[in-house]
């Protein structure tokens, strides 16, 4: 894979992440802006705090943080990965 073709899937996976992030973040305004309601309108403290737990945890856990991750590894790999030859040079 010549040093460009490498140069343009990095490119491709960090805007990948870059992306992923930024949905993430849209993902955490709407966790604690539903949060901000359960908190108004909760009959019970004990209530919103089983609430506020299960909205925490189910909303890290769908925050993809695994695919970041995994694409992440791929820039890496690419970056670690000599080049190889491709008979026309690069």
């Amino acid at each position: 894979m010549s040093t460009q073709d490498k140069q343009q899937l990095i490119d491709h996976w960090e805007a990948h992440i870059r992306e992923l992030v930024q949905a993430q973040a849209s993902k955490l305004r709407r966790l604690a802006d539903d949060l901000d309601r359960e908190a108004v309108h909760a009959r019970t403290v004990h209530g919103l705090v089983q609430t506020a737990m299960h909205t925490v945890a189910w909303g890290i856990a769908n925050l993809n943080q695994d695919q970041m991750v995994s694409w992440l590894q791929q820039i890496e790999s690419l970056r670690s990965e000599p080049s190889l030859p491709n008979g026309g040079g690069e």
